[in-house]
């Protein structure tokens, strides 16, 4: 959302709202600040077609403005498996598909989102346009710490929570760190780890815990660690990922979601949940030559550079405008 709102303002005028759905006077503050917004300007553009957007769609199309979704995950997701996704039966659908329905156009991140939103939100599939997330380049120092002298065991990104240990397949690469006990196995992110470890009875000795990092920490963790494992049951794109391949990380992911949208045959795949078969393919990452780390980073320059995405998202929303 941070790299959006940076490329739209080198070309527009932007004034951003955070919509805070708690306590309650936080919610009705954003959303008055949104309405008033919304008659200041040409478009306006929702990440994620959540409740927060049905207000000021309303306010915009009565006024004739212009309204634009960009769509990235939980607001076109439906996996009542493990409780994920405002497509699911519920209030929160019928917002979300109403707001959908009063967007002009819906930007997805990926072809897989893209699926997603025609298939559960009711939008009309000539309204919905596949624009890429994309990466600003790695800085200089990246090439040095890529040599495999300077890497070294496993990483994922997650937050630590009950809903993450199903949507992230944290119980998996917990027990798989079992399996690989010889090896590093991190986890980069905020919450509880004592949420993880209650679902699985014990965590290795060879699991750790960082809490959140920004984003200049968490990349320097990124250029240190061999393998990254993406486990994940739902990824309308892969964000985290991305910037591990690109920092040099050999990726090894089940093929759920947008997941081989970003690995291609730059990775390793295995089945959601079985923690034998992840363990087979990163110690196979592990062995694997140097030249697997530098695929990894080449896919992610060649495919999914932010230059893309701004020249796209850029053009999508001037399009819209009066």
């Amino acid at each position: 959302m941070q790299l959006d709102a940076e490329i739209l303002r080198s070309a527009f005028t932007v004034r951003t709202v955070r919509v805070r759905f708690h306590p309650r006077p936080h919610l009705m503050a954003d959303t008055w600040a949104a309405l008033r917004l919304t008659r200041w300007a040409d478009v306006v553009l929702a990440w994620f077609g959540g409740v927060h957007a049905l207000l000021p769609f309303v306010t915009a199309r009565l006024l004739g403005k212009r309204c634009a979704v960009i769509a990235s995950g939980v607001d076109v997701a439906a996996m009542p498996s493990i409780q994920y996704g405002h497509m699911r039966p519920g209030w929160l659908r019928s917002a979300g598909r109403l707001v959908f329905r009063l967007a002009h156009r819906v930007f997805a991140v990926s072809g897989f989102t893209a699926q997603e939103a025609a298939h559960n939100t009711g939008v009309a599939p000539h309204k919905i346009e596949i624009i890429p997330h994309g990466l600003p380049p790695c800085p200089p120092h990246t090439e040095q710490h890529a040599a495999p002298s300077h890497r070294t065991g496993v990483i994922t990104v997650a937050t630590v929570d009950a809903r993450a240990v199903g949507l992230k397949g944290l119980t998996t690469f917990v027990r798989t760190a079992a399996r690989c006990p010889d090896v590093p196995f991190e986890i980069v992110g905020g919450g509880d780890p004592a949420t993880l470890q209650a679902r699985c009875l014990a965590i290795p000795p060879n699991v750790t815990f960082t809490g959140w990092l920004p984003s200049e920490a968490l990349q320097a963790r990124m250029q240190r660690r061999t393998v990254y494992v993406q486990l994940s049951a739902y990824e309308s794109f892969g964000m985290a990922l991305a910037e591990a391949m690109q920092c040099g990380c050999r990726p090894v992911v089940t093929r759920r979601g947008a997941l081989p949208e970003v690995v291609g045959d730059a990775g390793w795949y295995v089945p959601y949940g079985d923690p034998d078969a992840t363990a087979r393919a990163i110690r196979e990452a592990l062995d694997a030559p140097a030249a697997a780390s530098r695929a990894a980073r080449r896919r992610i320059m060649e495919r999914f550079p932010l230059s893309r995405r701004r020249r796209a998202l850029v053009d999508a929303v001037r399009a819209l405008g009066p």
